[in-house]
């Protein structure tokens, strides 16, 4: 649970301080995809909770639906730092 509730801050206070010039382009990228990876690893672990009402099971599906449309604005937004990471 812990890290499905690190990864929104990680990705606003990147947003908020690349916006204020605290970060640059490439460290703000850097940082929200820690907060992408922190999701993915919460998904991984959530995805063990059993079927049906459980808080940890809705959390799980609520990471399933935001993980994608966060991957996909990192990909656009911050396309520069794919090809750093594959190095």
């Amino acid at each position: 649970m812990v890290l499905y509730e690190m990864h929104l801050p990680l990705v606003m206070l990147s947003q908020l301080r690349l916006n204020v010039n605290v970060y640059s382009r490439s460290s703000a990228g850097r940082e929200m995809r820690r907060g992408l990876r922190a999701l993915e690893e919460a998904m991984r672990l959530l995805q063990y909770e059993p079927e049906g009402d459980s808080f940890e099971r809705k959390v799980y599906e609520g990471a399933r639906q935001s993980v994608e449309p966060l991957r996909q604005f990192l990909e656009a937004t911050f396309p520069e730092d794919e090809e750093e990471e594959g190095q």
